[in-house]
């Protein structure tokens, strides 16, 4: 086993960094890592509004590679949420398979795009990873609001058409099929 430290600094002034310790186990050569025997294609599509936290969204299955066959898959856990720090999305596995399901809401407005590394590894530690990229899809989903509404003023015998007040409303959709606003007006008459 060899240990060692890894310090990353960057280019800045004052340069700044960070360490971590690493582990290195040296096994047999004639151990192998496992590897994978079905992934799913990448990059898959979420609608934002998908809430079935029971059902699985993606199916991997690896193989050991090793006599003993028992493998234990992972999320490698990321330092964003692209990357799934908040577990938007979590893992059950059963033998050779593991299905990943959603963990949390979507929300197009905030991450249009997740980056999921799945790991798996063996009895001797020894794994593979691959990668899954999500691309969530925004749906019509938020409602238009109208800011900074103001009462208006007219003088009496204006001209159809006199310049009252002006109104706008904005709505926070994120793609411009779900976001742009029409206005129309309904006729109200108070004495």
């Amino acid at each position: 086993m060899f240990k060692l430290n890894a310090t990353a600094t960057d280019q800045g002034t004052p340069s700044l960094s960070s360490s971590t310790e690493l582990e290195i186990v040296v096994v047999d050569s004639n151990k192998k890592p496992p590897s994978y025997t079905e992934i799913p294609e990448s990059p898959m599509k979420l609608a934002e509004n998908f809430n079935e936290y029971g059902r699985a969204i993606a199916t991997f299955r690896a193989q050991s590679n090793i006599p003993e066959r028992e493998l234990v898959f992972t999320i490698v856990p990321g330092r964003t949420e692209q990357t799934n720090k908040q577990n938007t999305f979590l893992l059950e596995s059963e033998g050779e398979t593991a299905y990943l399901k959603l963990g949390g809401q979507l929300d197009y407005e905030r991450i249009t795009e997740y980056v999921i590394t799945i790991r798996v590894q063996n009895k001797y530690n020894l794994a593979a990873e691959t990668v899954l990229n999500i691309a969530v899809i925004d749906v019509n989903d938020n409602i238009p609001i109208f800011k900074d509404v103001a009462a208006g003023t007219v003088l009496e015998h204006e001209p159809p058409g006199a310049p009252v007040m002006q109104v706008r409303a904005f709505d926070a959709d994120g793609t411009y099929q779900y976001n742009q606003v029409s206005y129309f007006h309904l006729m109200a008459y108070f004495n």
